[in-house]
């Protein structure tokens, strides 16, 4: 019996961290970026897709205060223990990105690598009103997205 599965309960079953265009090179760049765009330990950052929490830990690691929705648990489990394991802190919990449950202007910062390409046009809208309106920042590791996708802006998003 073949059983069809996606690719995301795939690399869950796998135990797959990095499955991103450039995996750990891309998320060394995309850390290097936020810091040089003057976002300073500390600030906030939502990170939406942690997968197994490498880049939980890497921003962590920053300084950063970070928050890390997963849809998997098997996946938030592994970025629990990847924590512990770290001695670092974040919160870290089963959610999806297109229903976040954080009030608006929460985050001076979204992380995010390649989800973009597994959420609906609708997780943009609650990820913008996550962040705070007078630093919004959004990331992502796939370079062919929309610029708004990985630029940092001060004030309102662009139309």
């Amino acid at each position: 019996m073949n059983e069809r599965i996606d690719y995301l309960e795939l690399i869950a079953r796998l135990g797959i961290d990095d499955a991103h265009p450039g995996g750990p090179l891309a998320s060394e760049a995309m850390l290097a970026a936020l810091a040089a765009s003057g976002l300073r330990p500390g600030a906030r950052i939502l990170e939406v897709g942690a997968g197994g929490g490498r880049s939980t830990v890497r921003l962590a690691a920053a300084g950063y205060r970070v928050t890390a929705v997963e849809r998997d648990s098997r996946h938030v489990a592994r970025a629990r223990a990847r924590l512990r394991a770290s001695a670092l802190n974040a919160d870290v919990f089963v959610h999806d990105a297109e229903t976040l449950p954080f009030p608006e202007a929460t985050f001076d910062a979204v992380w995010s690598e390649s989800v973009a390409l597994f959420v609906s046009d609708r997780a943009l809208l609650p990820l913008l009103q996550a962040l705070r309106t007078h630093e919004r920042l959004t990331w992502t590791a796939l370079p062919h997205l929309d610029a708004a996708l990985f630029r940092a802006t001060k004030g309102a998003p662009r139309t």
